[in-house]
This record gives C-alpha cells, structure tokens and sequence, in this order.
C-alpha cells in the first residue's frame, strides 16, 4: 500500500500540449521493465515522427532496437508535479508509449522449406543442363525446339529495344513542348503562385510553414540572436551556420526594424535544409539529432520527413529529395535577402556546382544576373517567372 496524501489535492495549473510541441514522454517496454541506468549508459538513439495523428517513437540501443506508438489521442495522459513546499500540483499532458522490440527471426531449418527454396533458385541451372544433354545426346526434334527458343529470345530482346527507342522519343517530345520540365518543376519547387502579379507573393511563407512552426523558428531566432555575435561566430566555427546564414542572421541582429528580426525566422529554416544537403549517410541515422540543436525539434522532424524516406530502419535519400533540398534553401534564401541573394554565397554555404546550381534556380522560378555595381552574380526572382530550360539557354548562351 503506498503513503497516502494527506489533506485535499489543490491543482495550481494544467499544461495541454501545443501543435507543433511534444510534452513528457512516459515510454514502457513490453518485454522487461525500464533500467534508466543501463539505458543511459548505452547512448541510444531515439526517432521520433508523427504516425496518423499519434507519436513513434524508435529506440536504438546497441545491437537491439524497440519501436512503438504513442495511446489513442481519444486517451488523455497526465504527469502529475506536487510542489511539496505549497502543497499545489500541476497536471502535465504526456504521451503513454510501448515499445515493441524487433527480433528478427530466425533463418529456416526445415527441410522441406530448404528444398524449395533450392527448387527456386536452381531451375534456371537444371534447365540449361537439359538443354545440353537433348542437344549432345537427344533427338534432332529437342534440339530446334531449344534452338526456336534461342531465336524467340533475340526477338524479345529486339522488341524491348524498340520499346526503349519509342519510350525516349516521347521523353524528347516532352522535353520540346516543356511537359517534362513542368513536372520536374512541380516536384522539385516549393508550393507557389505563378499567376502571382508580385514577385513577393510568388512563395508564401504561411504556405510553406504551419503557425506553430513560425512560432517555433521565431522563439528560436530570437534566443539566438540575443546570445551575441560571439555566438554566432562559434556557431559558425563549429560548421553549425553557413557562411549566408552567417551574414543574415548578424544582419538581422544589428537591424532595428522588426521586419528583419521575423526574416530570422526564415534564415533558421534556410539553415536547416541546407544542412539537411549536407549530411552523409551515416548521419543520417541519427535522426533529428543530425541536424543543429538551435532548431525546434518540430522543424527538424518537418525536413527529415520531406526530404528523406524510410526504408525499415534506415533514412535513405534520393537525388530527387536531395535536389528537392537544395531548391528549398535557394527559395527560403530569396525570402529571406528580398528575393536577391549572393551566388557565391549560397554555393560556398551549400556545396553545390555552378552548372547544377543553373538548372535548379530555373527550377524554383529565379534567374541568375550580373550585379554591374560589385560585378558579382545574383540570383533574383522578379516577374515574369524564368523556367528551367529558359536558364539553361542563358547559360549556353553565356558559354559562347
């Protein structure tokens, strides 16, 4: 029997989590109880993301992982804090989550199940040894069976040939009429409004992130900015700020206008993909961990769930998705320098090749220009909006 409470429970405050904010997590293990000791000691690396409406979360330590999701949010958890000094509580909302360990099972030993798997993967083996022996030793009937085969094969192979050849003339056609480019466009650029009669209401930053995750990155910037230069510089020592985010952000901390200070925000967010551009495979598997600490866990899981996918364990991404990054960074770039940011800038910050840099800037609407003041390129976006090939032609152009 446990100590019983004396006196009446006074509850002084409950806290309901917020969108965009994730409260304690109470995490129990199906297969044996909790060891916070053995656990902390073993370093793990813990995922979260967002399942349906609920809370996954994926634990990996050592050599076992355990995986689970958050109750049904028709079931409201509490975390009950009493201040024994006053005497009051405070009632926290929390996510009840079991987790699950994954075994892997073992291999089969059963015979009958070895065989057929030896049936599968040898038919192809016994039926070139068949082949040989009619050919060698059977009747001349076998062999222009096998031999009509062989001919069937060289027809189907020309067939695929042709398939082929057909199939690459109408990438071609789509590539002259600008249906391919549109599609690349659609699946590379971030949301936008081409009919827009202001550059500025091109990409709308309320469309590309939620309420709570300008909350986020405004209470973030906000922190950062109020530690210092000094700050700023470490960060930037340590490769956690590009050399642009660098520029922007001292910008907007020595601005006294507010306008600057909300482009912080946005220069946060910028950082963020273009530290996503940067990560090796291996880092990716630490999760929201591989990318800088200043972001709000909300927008980290936002850009490891749009330009990552998971495969069981593993985070993998795509030259599409990695390209998918790289436009997100130019866009939110212009956002934040008033649609005219430094090329050199940006390729020293994100890794990029100047040919490559070419094709997704005509991607994402802008278009590169000479500066005749500093004789610098930029990469402007102003109406009306340049497309992929029409950039790609300047470049060509360029080179002559």
């Amino acid at each position: 029997m446990g100590r019983k409470l004396r006196g009446e429970l006074r509850i002084a405050d409950v806290s309901r989590s917020r969108p965009g904010r994730l409260g304690p997590l109470l995490a129990y293990f199906q297969h044996a109880p909790l060891d916070p000791s053995s656990l902390s000691s073993s370093s793990p690396s813990v995922l979260l993301e967002e399942v349906g409406g609920r809370v996954g979360v994926k634990v990996t330590s050592g050599t076992m992982s355990y995986s689970g999701t958050s109750s049904s949010p028709n079931m409201t958890t509490y975390l009950a804090v009493r201040d024994r000094a006053t005497g009051k509580t405070r009632l926290v909302e929390a996510s009840s989550v079991s987790l699950a360990p994954g075994v892997a099972p073992p291999p089969p030993s059963n015979p009958m199940l070895l065989e057929k798997v030896e049936e599968e993967k040898t038919w192809k083996e016994r039926l070139a040894a068949s082949k040989h022996l009619i050919k060698s030793f059977g009747q001349a009937k076998g062999g222009r069976f096998y031999e009509q085969q062989e001919r069937m094969r060289i027809e189907e192979g020309q067939a695929q040939e042709r398939v082929s050849l057909a199939a690459t003339r109408e990438d071609t056609t789509k590539q002259a009429t600008g249906e391919d480019d549109k599609e690349q466009e659609a699946s590379l650029a971030p949301p936008r409004h081409p009919e827009a009669t202001r550059p500025e209401d091109v990409y709308r930053v309320e469309e590309l992130l939620t309420k709570g995750e300008l909350a986020d990155l405004a209470e973030a910037a906000s922190t950062l900015l109020e530690g210092g230069e000094g700050e700023l510089a470490a960060l930037a020592k340590a490769k956690q700020l590009s050399k642009l985010g660098l520029a922007l952000l001292s910008k907007a901390r020595e601005a006294r206008e507010p306008r600057e200070h909300n482009k912080a925000a946005l220069v946060l967010y910028m950082e963020g993909c273009i530290r996503f551009t940067r990560l090796r495979p291996g880092d990716l598997r630490k999760g929201t961990k591989a990318l800088q600490d200043f972001l709000p866990i909300s927008v980290r899981r936002k850009i490891l769930a749009d330009f990552s996918t998971l495969s069981g364990s593993d985070r993998l991404v795509s030259p599409e998705l990695a390209d998918r990054a790289k436009c997100y960074s130019i866009v939110f770039a212009l956002l934040a320098t008033n649609l005219s940011v430094d090329v050199s800038a940006l390729t020293e910050s994100m890794f990029v090749r100047p040919d490559h840099l070419r094709k997704l800037v005509g991607v994402v609407g802008a278009r590169t220009e000479g500066d005749p003041g500093d004789q610098t390129q930029r990469i402007v976006l102003r109406l009306p909006l340049a497309t992929f090939r029409m950039e790609m032609m300047r470049a060509r152009k360029n080179k002559k």
